[in-house]
């Protein structure tokens, strides 16, 4: 478990540049105010981005992300990792293999995968998931379509 010395966090606010540190508690860190965010820990750790503001959110091996607010988000884990998006803003994750990942926004998701990953698209939006040739597992999605590149799409069409 990471603690409060572990996880770096640092809350950037869109007002005159001032930086402040969010609350970590233990192993959990969540920015709970307006602005952008940028969320680090480099072990087992949960993070959050709840709110308005664009989040930048990464942790190590068999950790847990979470975006649910409106802003965009870009999330990054290691191997292992469980990372969820539930706003309505844009998200993309790059994740390690065996990662576990949930699009179940309004906003378009996509997933690139570094090994096997299993994802789950039941949001309204496009989902773009990269991954090595056969070991991603997208679902629930009846309309996948396989592209090119080692592309899988939901909720969408193949790129030109």
């Amino acid at each position: 478990m990471a603690s409060v010395a572990t996880c770096h966090a640092l809350l950037v606010a869109g007002c005159g540049g001032a930086t402040e540190r969010p609350s970590c508690s233990g192993d959990e860190c969540s920015c709970a105010a307006t602005g952008d965010c940028a969320l680090e820990c480099t072990a087992d750790c949960d993070l959050s981005c709840p709110w308005h503001g664009d989040c930048d959110l990464s942790c190590g091996n068999d950790c847990q992300n979470t975006c649910s607010g409106s802003g965009d988000c870009s999330l990054s884990c290691g191997a292992a990792c469980d990372t969820t998006c539930s706003g309505s803003g844009d998200c993309v994750f790059d994740v390690g293999d065996d990662a576990t990942v949930v699009c179940s926004g309004s906003g378009t998701c996509e997933v690139n995968c570094a090994g096997s990953c299993d994802v789950s698209c039941s949001g309204s939006a496009p989902c773009l998931v990269h991954c090595p040739v056969g070991e991603c597992d997208l679902s629930p999605c009846p309309n996948a379509q396989s592209c090119d590149s080692n592309l899988l799409v939901c909720n969408g069409e193949c790129p030109n």
